[in-house]
């Protein structure tokens, strides 16, 4: 390439570079809390925990070493291999217990036998492959344990290394023993196969499989003997090792190794500690033998090793070993004989048991979590500033080396902490499968849980150890501790781009720090010296520098260590290769190693081959780089030390139990899921999510480390399960916590304050906190690779809630009398602002939407719903004919005693305690409030009535009210009515007070007989009017109701309409027209109707009402607006905004005031009136032509209903029967009164009303007062009653006043002649005695005919004449 087009690359890739940059601006992550794990969508990674060529590459390293590099290569391929083995066995399940039985008079029976074969063979090939990898793997370890003891005698230390090598080799020899063991399927697997051996055509079978099938071949003699034996792998290799003297050397020294790096923390992961401690067990097995003369190693090992074995066996009774599996140390110490049992056992396990348990590490857990949190936020913020004011390539290696070193430092003791906190979930799930709950204990709780009574109820060993097993607090902590550790990953793993650089950078600085100044050193002295460590030294240096230009070859000594020799060396983002650094700790080790024979004193003068200061450096170094390697795998090392995967693995549990899968009841992660649900406003509901993350390091392991695709398909299948019910309990508990905050609000603010400060209430009714708000707003949660919008499945779920609460509710009060409409306003609206609190997290429909979905209300032809029909059907049903009008309070209560006969039932409903008040202390709350609504029915009610239905339905319901009105005049009243004015008495005379009080009341019983024994009378003509006069005053209610409304819909609309308050000049100027208007003679004044008055103030109320529409201030602001050039040339569709001026011309007559008052009562009247005037005729009555003579004699309406009235007066016979005004009301004398107004007959009627003249008549006679007193106080009840319709039908309804009629005096002599008499006379004896016969006449009656058959007026009662009966006496 030229020199230019060179020039011309580097400037393309540095435009290449600013345009990436300037992508970091844009913020690409999402604003949503996390509470979840990490997801790695590119995971790329520098280093490996393996060597990835297997060591293939360590020819290019020219060291001694090479020989030991052999070995390790032998081992690890018996570790890839064995880990193999582990998974296969792990996840081996019974496959003859799936296959079906085999009659033995089968006739395909050796077809089935074959198939059998073929089924199981690939299985148990495996097992056979097991049985030559175990051959092979102790030859190999013997074989390399035998070349180490002769290395040893020849002072040829091996590298610490290859011991680490040969720990995992034993570990993964003891986890394959264990699981061998543990797998009873195989034996029934190999039992099927020799039944199937024995039946079945082998034609087909290969030499292989023919030999296999040969019982009698050594091939399967050894295999059932490897396993039909326990610990067959174990023994084994001991077997192998015991032959070879000396092995014992080198598993001390193996021993050692483990103890050394357990006591140092030389691990990281958990399953890594726990190797150190199963190998250091097995090891001990190893080297124990019964013939302790022969083998006396405790005597090799020491009395202070042994010491430091034996209180690390003291602490670890229990360890994990794979997935849920522990192994146990006093298994395998108690087969070595040489050791006393005293010496390991620990001394109180219930002082043990508080190191196991997290519950007593959790606090000290969440210490640390808050501080590194806190202090890696802090370094991140510092680089992130330092990295923005770089501009070089090079950006990592220009930070300051002090924050490069800190970065890794953090992530070196971030690492740690989540590897610490794993091994105690994982150290206390082990602790939990080695203590297993009591069976009695268990066995309660299951039947607590399950409410199963039953005594004989299966116990599963895993619910022991699991379900029934962890106490409220255990699994809180265990919450807590999840959070933790993915939490903390999450965060280390967000920063993976940014840290990562960093930390290559320092490693690679700390490596050519140490070789080109440290080892410098060294050299020097080695070279001085003469020591024969010197080639090894000089080797290091060579394997490790990275020079700027050649490696010195002098070996001269600095003077003095300065800034710039330190730097002196290329600074590069790139670490060590895996072969490199094992070389580097390999040679590093054996070079201050104790067993080293230049590190040992010899004489008295010799000396070693470096001084003190020199070992402390290289033992510094050789720690230090023990993390190097997980910190080059920096996102892999976090994903794998935070691994919980284990806590749902149930394989041996399975084993043991025979099952195919347990429910999810028994899983870990349901069960944590499952406690933060129950604790509904707890501090761990943020944390829901975590436990469900154990799923997803489950599925990985099962896909990428056990390779095991049906393990991941029953984890899916449980996820999915597990997914809807968290969905579905989340929605309830969210639902539920903001239908309590909905209610806590609609309480009354006193009576909270109040019942919160009593000490005997325990009850919160303040729940303004949620810890829901974090969860609401997750849109992106990764389950098994699937991202999942919780937002949006929670508006779902919440959305069918706000449906079912709200038809719980209607159909709640669709059970309920109408007085519980109040109930439903309440309820619906905690429901609305429940609705309005949920809808800052979540896109619900809209809350009128779903109500009038619900609702049946979303027909655009029809204003008819649920609410409306039940609303019609109670009043109709129920209401009017059964309830009571108390015209003093305006309010409607229930009757004593109904008369009314119908089929009417409601069906019995019981609401959800969700979907109602959702606590008792809420219950106890608004129950006593809402049922004091029950008891009545007012004014509250009608507004929840209006409020609910709203003025389209209300319409239907008013129509429906007249309706009935309508129905009730013509059909049951027309015909009571007819028969009635038929019977009235030919003459009833209001009879003077000299009859005294109780002449004339009994004079009108006597006269009312009739209609007293008339048995239709209260059932149908008072129940009718009842009836018809409750319709009537609830037309009244709802229009004091929607007269307040209508008002302030003008007041509203008043400014729009350009009505303003009247000035002086609009006031002067209305007093002027009124005077004109009115100027008229002084009769036409006095003349004038109402109508007139109408007029009148009709013509006034243009001064109020705009004729000029056009000037308004809507139209002409959008007149203006529209016909603005420059609008139109903004407007996308002008012909659009020329139909605006009309329609807001529309909207301005549309709202215009009316110029008269109208109201719903009103219109109400005027149709009632042309109902009557279909029956006046026949119900109106008729007069004489001289009625002002003969009104004694008058056959009018008002005369009915002043004996109707009278009636109504009368006490009950019995006094504990109740009165008619506790069972008909006041509704009866609105429907009576209403109708006399309406016929024009008031005056009349208060002129000649017969309970108003008893009562008149007792203000002048007292006589008979103690008897009369109960119909005298109903008289005035009635009197205050009718003086209060009349004047509100007036006001509402009034009519043309009468015009006074001229009678001309009669002519007739007769007349003249008549003398007045005054209506009190003398008391004189014969007056009394006249009076006592008059009296007897009425007590002597004779039988009248009943009203049943609607006698003619011939037959009607005729009363006596009075004219020529004397004055009644005295009583």
């Amino acid at each position: 390439m030229s020199q230019s087009g060179g020039g011309s690359w580097q400037q393309q890739l540095e435009q290449t570079k600013q345009r990436l940059k300037s992508l970091e601006k844009y913020q690409i992550k999402s604003n949503q809390p996390t509470i979840e794990s990490a997801t790695e969508y590119i995971n790329y990674e520098t280093g490996s925990f393996s060597s990835p060529l297997n060591f293939a590459d360590r020819d290019g390293y020219q060291t001694r070493f090479a020989k030991e590099a052999e070995y390790i290569q032998s081992l690890q391929e018996i570790i890839d291999t064995g880990e193999y083995f582990i998974h296969t066995l792990y996840t081996y399940r019974s496959i003859s217990r799936a296959l079906p039985q085999v009659q033995a008079e089968s006739d395909n029976k050796g077809e089935l036998y074959r198939k059998f074969f073929d089924v199981l063979e690939p299985e148990i090939k495996k097992i056979r492959d097991l049985l030559a990898f175990h051959t092979t793997s102790v030859k190999s370890l013997t074989k390399i344990i035998v070349e180490l003891v002769a290395n040893e005698k020849r002072k040829e230390i091996p590298s610490d290394s290859l011991f680490d090598y040969m720990i995992i080799v034993l570990d993964t020899i003891l986890k394959l023993d264990a699981l061998k063991n543990m797998k009873a399927a195989i034996n029934n697997d190999m039992a099927t196969v020799k039944r199937a051996a024995q039946f079945m055509n082998r034609e087909g079978l290969t030499q292989e499989q023919l030999n296999f099938l040969d019982t009698k071949s050594d091939e399967n003699a050894s295999l059932y003997a490897f396993l039909s034996q326990n610990n067959s792998i174990l023994s084994g290799l001991k077997d192998s090792l015991i032959k070879n003297a000396g092995y014992e050397d080198i598993i001390i020294l193996i021993m050692s190794r483990c103890a050394d790096n357990f006591e140092a923390k030389q691990y990281l992961f958990c399953d890594q500690k726990h190797c150190l401690l199963r190998v250091l067990v097995f090891c001990m097995y190893l080297i124990d033998n019964k013939d302790t003369a022969k083998n006396n190693y405790l005597k090799k090992i020491g009395s202070s090793s042994l010491s430091r074995f034996y209180k690390i066996f003291k602490s670890y009774p229990n360890i994990p070993l794979y997935g849920d599996m522990t192994f146990s140390l006093k298994t395998v110490l108690k087969s070595c004989p040489n050791l006393q049992e005293k010496d390991w056992v620990p001394d109180r396990e219930d002082q043990l048991a508080k190191n196991f348990l997290l519950i007593n590490h959790i606090a000290k857990m969440r210490g640390e979590f808050e501080t590194f949190t806190r202090n890696y936020k802090i370094l991140i913020n510092k680089i992130k500033k330092l990295q923005s004011n770089v501009t070089t390539t090079n950006s990592s290696g220009s930070i300051d080396p002090v924050y490069r070193e800190k970065a890794k430092l953090m992530s070196e003791e971030g690492l740690r902490y989540i590897s610490q906190w794993t091994s105690l979930v994982l150290e206390q799930a082990a602790w939990k499968y080695s203590h297993p709950k009591e069976d009695v204990e268990a066995r309660i709780l299951k039947q607590r849980l399950e409410s199963d009574q039953e005594q004989n109820i299966e116990l599963l060993e895993y619910e022991r150890v699991v379900r029934f097993n962890y106490d409220k607090e255990e699994r809180s902590a265990l919450v807590d501790a999840i959070s933790m550790i993915k939490g903390l990953e999450n965060i280390m793993l967000q920063q993976n781009g940014l840290m990562a650089p960093l930390i290559r950078s320092q490693i690679h600085f700390e490596l050519q720090n140490f070789v080109q100044n440290d080892l410098q050193e060294m050299l020097v002295y080695t070279k001085t010296k003469q020591r024969p460590i010197f080639p090894t030294v000089l080797e290091l240096r060579n394997l490790a520098g990275d020079w700027i230009n050649e490696p010195p070859v002098e070996m001269a000594k600095q003077k003095k260590k300065n800034e710039s020799a330190i730097n002196d060396f290329p600074k590069r983002i790139v670490g060590p290769s895996f072969t490199q650094l094992h070389m580097i700790r390999a040679i590093i080790s054996t070079l201050y190693s104790d067993r080293s024979p230049g590190m040992q004193s010899k004489g008295l003068f010799s000396k070693k081959d470096f001084t003190d200061s020199h070992v402390e450096i290289l033992q510094e170094f050789y720690k230090k780089t023990f993390i190097w390697n997980y910190l080059l795998n920096y996102s892999t090392s976090l994903r794998r030390a935070s691994d919980l995967s284990d806590l749902w693995y149930r394989e041996f549990y399975l084993e043991i139990s025979k099952k195919i899968q347990f429910p999810i009841e028994m899983s870990m992660p349901w069960m944590l899921t499952e406690d933060i649900l129950k604790r509904t406003n707890s501090a761990l509901m943020e944390s829901i999510i975590y436990p469900i993350d154990i799923y997803n390091d489950a599925a990985y392991k099962a896909l990428f480390t056990l390779q095991r695709r049906f393990l991941y398909d029953e984890i899916e299948a449980e996820v999915n399960l597990v997914f809807d019910q968290l969905v579905y309990k989340l929605s309830e508990s969210v639902y539920k916590h903001y239908r309590l905050v909905a209610l806590g609000i609609l309480l009354d603010n006193k009576l909270r304050v109040n019942v919160e400060k009593d000490h005997l209430v325990k009850t919160n009714y303040n729940y303004t906190k949620s810890k829901f708000d974090v969860l609401l707003l997750q849109k992106h949660i990764n389950i098994l690779g699937r991202y999942v919008d919780l937002n949006y499945i929670i508006t779902q779920r919440l959305n069918i809630s706000i449906r079912e609460n709200i038809l719980q509710l209607i159909k709640k009060f669709e059970s309920q009398e109408i007085t519980g409409i109040v109930e439903l306003e309440v309820m619906l609206e905690s429901v609305k602002i429940t609705h309005q609190l949920l809808s800052k997290f979540l896109n619900l429909d809209p809350f009128e939407s779903v109500l009038a979905e619900v609702n049946d209300s979303t027909s655009v032809v029809s204003f008819e719903n649920r609410i409306t029909r039940h609303i019609i059907e109670e009043l109709i049903m129920d209401f009017f004919p059964n309830f009571c009008f108390n015209t003093v309070t305006h309010r409607f209560v229930r009757s004593k005693y109904t008369y009314a006969e119908s089929d009417y039932k409601r069906e019995n409903y019981k609401n959800r305690g969700l979907y109602q008040f959702v606590t008792s202390s809420f219950s106890e709350a608004f129950t006593p409030i809402l049922d004091q609504y029950k008891e009545f029915f007012g004014r509250p009610h009608v507004e929840s009535l209006v409020r609910l239905v709203g003025q389209e339905s209300l319409a239907l319901i008013i129509e429906s009210c007249i309706t009935y009105i309508e129905d009730k005049l013509y059909n049951d009243m027309s015909p009571y009515i007819g028969a009635l004015m038929e019977a009235l008495p030919p003459r009833i005379t209001l009879q003077p007070a000299a009859y005294k009080l109780i002449g004339v009341y009994s004079y009108f019983k006597a006269q009312f007989r009739d209609f007293l024994e008339y048995e239709d009378l209260k059932p149908g003509v008072f129940q009718a009017f009842r009836s018809i006069g409750n319709c009537i005053c609830m037309l009244l209610t709802l229009d004091s109701e929607l007269m307040p409304q209508n008002i302030s819909t003008y007041t509203s609309a008043a400014p729009f309409l350009g009505i303003r308050p009247l000035t002086r000049q609009a006031k002067s100027k209305r007093i002027e027209t009124l005077q004109q208007e009115g100027e008229s003679d002084e009769l036409n004044r006095q003349s004038s109707t109402i109508d007139q008055d109408l007029t009148q103030l009709q013509k006034l109320t243009d001064l109020y009402v705009r004729k000029d529409i056009d000037r308004t201030p809507l139209v002409s602001t959008i007149a203006s607006f529209v016909n603005d050039p420059q609008v139109q040339l903004s407007i996308h569709a002008p012909e659009l905004s020329k139909t605006l001026t009309d329609q807001a011309s529309r909207a301005v007559k549309m709202y215009q005031p009316p110029r008269e008052l109208l109201t719903l009562f009103k219109q109400f009247l005027e149709r009632m009136s042309g109902f009557l005037s279909n029956v006046r005729e026949s119900w109106k009555g008729t007069s004489p032509p001289d009625r002002l003579q003969k009104l004694d004699s008058s056959h009018e309406f008002y005369r009915l209903w002043g004996i109707l009235q009278f009636v109504f007066c009368l006490p009950p016979e019995n006094p504990t029967e109740p009165t008619d005004f506790e069972v008909f009301g006041d509704g009866f004398f609105w429907a009576g009164c209403t109708i006399v107004y309406l016929f024009q007959q008031q005056l009349r009627f208060d002129a000649f009303n017969f309970s108003d003249h008893v009562v008149n008549v007792s203000n002048i006679s007292k006589e008979g007062m103690d008897i009369l007193t109960p119909f005298l106080n109903n008289a005035h009840i009635i009197r205050a009653v009718n003086n209060r319709v009349f004047n509100t039908l007036r006001n509402y309804y009034p009519l043309p006043d009468f015009v006074a009629e001229e009678f001309t005096p009669p002519v007739d002599e007769e007349f003249l002649k008549q003398k007045v008499v005054a209506t009190i006379s003398a008391s004189t004896d014969s007056g009394l005695t006249n009076i006592r016969h008059r009296a007897s006449l009425f007590t002597s009656h004779h039988n009248s005919p009943t009203l049943n058959s609607y006698p003619s007026s011939s037959n009607v009662l005729a009363p006596p004449q009075l004219d020529n009966i004397p004055p009644p006496p005295q009583l």
